[in-house]
């Protein structure tokens, strides 16, 4: 019987000692399979993180791309003229042309024609002048106009000598038809007139 008790009890032992086993081995395979579908669903994150991350990089450089064509776009709008910029770049045409010692003959406006449909649409206004003064300040003239801080696009130049012709030196002087387009943002039609307060 003690025989008998010490198998069973033995029995008993390897028994709750095969359960526990199992038990472990069940917990263990169970914590195993969490960590290993947590481990995936990170991964999963994470390359969405990584592409969310890429996105927003390549985002903020489109912004950052989208703010630099914006400010080109507004500078070269800055470089057409406007009804008033045209108007004090007319009003003051005559003393720049004097600071050049250059003598304005006669200047005339031909009709606007329209050159892109922004608002307001931009137009070209050709322009027709006879000036006369020395090659090198007829020079020096046309130069100031090819750099002005608007768009003065130069057409035909045709430079004659006249000696009749005396500048205000007393020196013998160059006549010049020249012939130039405005480009000017306005809503005028047919002939410019200053629409502005």
């Amino acid at each position: 019987m003690a025989k008998n008790k010490k198998i069973n009890n033995l029995a008993i032992f390897f028994t709750v000692a095969i359960v526990e086993m199992i038990l472990v081995g069940s917990f263990f395979g169970y914590k195993t399979y969490l960590i290993i579908s947590n481990m995936k669903t990170l991964n999963r994150e994470t390359t969405v993180l990584k592409q969310k991350t890429a996105n927003a990089a390549v985002a903020i450089d489109l912004e950052k791309e989208n703010e630099k064509t914006l400010q080109e776009i507004k500078e070269l709008k800055n470089r057409f003229f406007d009804d008033k910029s045209l108007l004090y770049f007319l009003k003051d045409f005559s003393v720049v042309a004097n600071t050049y010692s250059i003598s304005i003959n006669s200047m005339s406006f031909g009709k606007l024609e329209k050159v892109s449909d922004t608002e307001p649409p931009i137009k070209g206004l050709p322009v027709n002048m006879s000036i006369s003064g020395s090659y090198d300040n007829l020079i020096k003239f046309i130069s100031y106009l090819e750099r002005y801080k608007h768009f003065v696009v130069i057409g035909d130049l045709s430079i004659s000598n006249v000696s009749q012709i005396k500048s205000q030196l007393g020196r013998k002087a160059n006549n010049i038809s020249i012939s130039f387009i405005f480009y000017v943002q306005t809503s005028s039609e047919g002939s410019w007139s200053y629409g502005g307060k």
